[in-house]
């Protein structure tokens, strides 16, 4: 970073034990705030309760060796996948499997569902409702390695291929690094695809957001699968997390060169406009999350560091230090705790600016 502000940054308040491989992926419940899940590179999952700092159950997920593990943990809120009253996580597996999990009396993982994409990614798929984006099958001939597939996982079919009809681009971009589907109630003049099922949000259009290998960042509206919405190079190097505010009107982009990048989102123009570049020393940047209140966020670092900034003012505010190796995975709670995975196979937990 361009200033360090972290001469007294905060030590974690508790560290949670237990993995035997790197952390992927850490989660909160969005139900009950003192749950977290915790996925491996062994294939466990673990629930957490971290008022009781303690374990509560694991699971073998997914199988570990080669192509193996977990890669992303991700919370559900289609009521169709429920059974009784707990929550719902997707697991998604180093293998191209995707899983759902019922966590039933707030102590056990039940699966309930299992969709073999295909899909030999290293970037994290994303949901929504019954919609799940994915790079495209390693095993189709038909697939190249830019393309994005739009999964029903209902009917668990795919119901659209995402590229460029711009050649040029389309060749450019490489592997799909980052995914974020999110509902967007600006209206525009694509045309419509009856594939997409959005009638739980009657004036919602469905976007999806995709961090390429070559730096390039595209919008994508579901319903015209072969012109994106906004595009632009924002990094040299593939873009590994980028995280969007509430509205989908600015965010924060992350990649492995030694640059966090801020931007605004112009519709209009269909381009990311860049409104701050933020400096590192060492680059790598493996997840970034907005708190809710959308005050701060915070980046994931492989150089073992944890960085908070105010997202308002665009202004650094504390480095957090303490994993030994990189850091894979962040996530907020709705009381505002910050918990960090690594690859030190440790969960850091972290009480700070809470106001």
């Amino acid at each position: 970073m361009s200033k360090d502000t972290s001469n007294k940054a905060p030590d974690p308040y508790y560290i949670l034990r237990g993995h035997k491989y790197h952390i992927n992926s850490v989660l909160f419940d969005k139900i009950n705030s003192n749950l977290l899940y915790s996925g491996s590179g062994d294939g466990e999952i673990k629930l957490w309760n971290i008022e009781e700092k303690k374990c509560i159950t694991t699971e073998i997920a997914h199988s570990d060796g080669i192509g193996g593990g977990i890669l992303s943990l991700q919370w559900l809120s289609n009521n169709e996948f429920s059974q009784g009253d707990g929550g719902n996580i997707l697991s998604q597996g180093r293998d191209g499997v995707i899983k759902i999990w019922n966590i039933v009396d707030n102590s056990t993982f039940k699966n309930t569902y299992r969709l073999d994409t295909n899909s030999l990614s290293l970037g994290k798929c994303s949901s929504i409702y019954n919609l799940l984006s994915i790079s495209g099958s390693g095993i189709d001939p038909t697939s190249s390695p830019s393309q994005v597939e739009i999964w029903d996982l209902k009917n668990k079919k795919v119901i659209n291929k995402l590229k460029p009809n711009n050649q040029q681009l389309f060749e450019k971009l490489g592997l799909p690094m980052s995914l974020k589907l999110y509902y967007h109630n600006n209206d525009d003049n694509n045309n419509n695809n009856n594939n997409i099922d959005s009638s739980n949000q009657s004036n919602d259009q469905i976007r999806l957001c995709t961090g390429y290998e070559n730096g390039e960042l595209l919008i994508w509206d579901l319903r015209n699968t072969s012109i994106p919405l906004v595009s632009t190079k924002l990094h040299n190097e593939p873009i590994l997390s980028f995280a969007l505010s509430n509205n989908s009107t600015k965010g924060i982009s992350g990649s492995g060169d030694t640059n966090i990048i801020e931007f605004n989102i112009n519709y209009e123009t269909k381009q990311f406009n860049i409104t701050k570049t933020h400096k590192l020393n060492n680059g790598g940047i493996s997840e970034i999350k907005i708190r809710n209140d959308e005050k701060i966020y915070a980046t994931a670092g492989w150089d073992k560091r944890i960085r908070i900034f105010n997202f308002k003012k665009q202004i650094p505010l504390a480095i957090l230090k303490y994993h030994t190796e990189s850091v894979y995975s962040i996530d907020f709670n709705s009381n505002n705790i910050l918990a960090s995975g690594s690859k030190d196979c440790r969960i850091a937990l972290w009480d700070i600016y809470k106001k």
